[in-house]
């Protein structure tokens, strides 16, 4: 049994193939670890000193992560900020252990962000594995039909939106929905989704999509890739002949995972957001396509009002073993409270050496 690292850069386009092999034995080809979405994600935002950890069994592959240095002696699961999910494939028997001596120099800390306890086999394990809760996730279980799912949601929600329905109508507005899976009109309706999300909050806050930009051309990517196995949309709501809504997903048999949604705030009166929404599940329920619908998002109370269940995504810290767990301890609480912790300048001056390991 033995761990391994190499340049992700370098490595991972040769290694996809073992990568999304992993995945479909670990999680059932899970569409946010598959390597048409982690591929991009290595060649647009990997920095250099990305690693591909690879640990391997009697020449049999069981584990796979990336991983970055995040500090010295501590080390990181490479995560892309939006993104509620990390490029880690491990197995419930993985060596944790193991991999943290293998990392370059004295690893004491690897930060494992962002798992989905219904995709991960990491548990805690107090005090060398422990766990926070970082953000709730919703989903929809595509089961039964459509008028059910809807008559189980709040009276609010649904008295909400039959009044922007009748809304559009009184106002005589033209509807339009429009539904793309082929690769060349995916490309066009995420260059679409991507001007409308940079005319609104998300341009003026400088985090939104566009053409020309870093983000625009990764969704770009991604949507195409997923696209060329026919498992990507996008549905479009257009009104009296303006596009009002988008959304953007991947999927699988398993799951489709709603990516990024966006409207045009200038007809939030007929809140097309969440037309589109009410839209994209009611046809999912009917192709039948897939098991259920994934948001991966820190839900709010008003999304919540879709989903059919919810769950905690998770942070974990693994440390190399009990000392490492105390003297990074140490180390948070002689920054918040230096001279109470142990008093006088000898016992500061400590401290900060081990203050150095992450800084």
């Amino acid at each position: 049994m033995s761990w391994s690292l190499s340049s992700a850069h370098t490595d991972f386009p040769a290694f996809a193939p073992a990568w999304d092999a992993l995945n479909r034995r670990l999680f059932n080809a899970h569409p946010l670890l598959d390597s048409a979405f982690i591929a991009p994600l290595v060649e647009l935002y990997g920095p250099d000193t990305l690693r591909l950890a690879r640990e391997t069994v009697d020449g049999q592959l069981r584990s796979a992560a990336l991983i970055r240095p995040l500090a010295p002696g501590a080390w990181r699961v490479f995560a892309l900020g939006p993104i509620q999910m990390t490029p880690a494939l491990m197995a419930p028997e993985a060596d944790w252990d193991a991999l943290l001596r293998s990392l370059p120099g004295m690893a004491l800390l690897l930060n494992v962000n962002l798992q989905d306890p219904q995709y991960s086999h990491l548990a805690p394990c107090p005090p060398v594995r422990r766990a926070f809760d970082h953000a709730c996730t919703i989903g929809i279980a595509l089961e039964g039909d459509f008028d059910r799912y809807w008559q189980g949601r709040s009276r609010h929600l649904r008295q909400n939106l039959g009044r922007y329905q009748r809304r559009l109508r009184e106002d005589g507005m033209a509807v339009e929905w429009r539904q793309y899976a082929e690769p060349e009109a995916i490309v066009a309706a995420v260059d679409r989704y991507s001007v409308l999300e940079s005319a609104g909050w998300k341009g003026r806050n400088g985090t939104a999509l566009h053409p020309d930009n870093l983000q625009g051309e990764f969704f770009r990517r991604v949507m195409q890739r997923f696209a060329h196995r026919a498992s990507a949309r996008v549905w479009e709501l257009w009104i009296d002949g303006q596009l009002a809504a988008s959304r953007l997903a991947i999927g699988t048999p398993d799951m489709l995972v709603m990516l990024k949604t966006t409207y045009d705030e200038q007809l939030a009166r007929y809140a097309p957001g969440m037309l589109l929404l009410r839209q994209v599940i009611e046809e999912e329920f009917t192709a039948a396509r897939h098991r259920r619908i994934e948001f991966y998002t820190n839900a709010t109370p008003a999304q919540h009002a879709w989903a059919t269940d919810s769950r905690w995504i998770r942070h974990f810290e693994v440390y190399r073993n009990r000392l490492s767990a105390s003297v990074i301890d140490g180390v948070r609480l002689s920054r918040a409270h230096p001279r109470a912790l142990l008093g006088g300048t000898a016992a500061v001056a400590a401290l900060a050496a081990f203050s150095a390991l992450l800084n």
